[in-house]
């Protein structure tokens, strides 16, 4: 369910009118970044350096769309990790789910 955009509302679109029940899986920023890290530098082969950039770039489209979809969802889930990810550029793994809350 990751990156899910059913209740995007754009000048182009309006999914979120055509839907009863919403639910959101609401993303934890560092978590995220954690996961883009460790996945785009060991599996796609992209520089530390390339993946921050692409996450500077994600963030228009992130504040104006990902986000405001959560404030239309009717329920909403986050993973909550019980472990350190105050820098994610840092981290040397993603936090299993025994490390997280739900």
């Amino acid at each position: 369910m990751k990156d899910c955009t059913a209740g995007v509302v754009t000048p182009q679109h309006d999914v979120a009118r055509h839907v009863d029940l919403l639910v959101g899986v609401v993303p934890i920023v560092n978590l995220e970044w954690i996961q883009k890290l460790i996945r785009d530098t060991s599996e796609r082969g992209h520089s530390r350096e390339a993946v921050m950039d692409s996450v500077v770039r994600s963030m228009d489209d992130y504040i104006n769309y990902i986000t405001p979809q959560f404030s239309r969802t009717h329920i909403n889930f986050q993973r909550v990790p019980t472990v350190d990810t105050s820098n994610p550029f840092a981290a040397k793994g993603i936090p299993s789910l025994d490390e997280s809350l739900w």
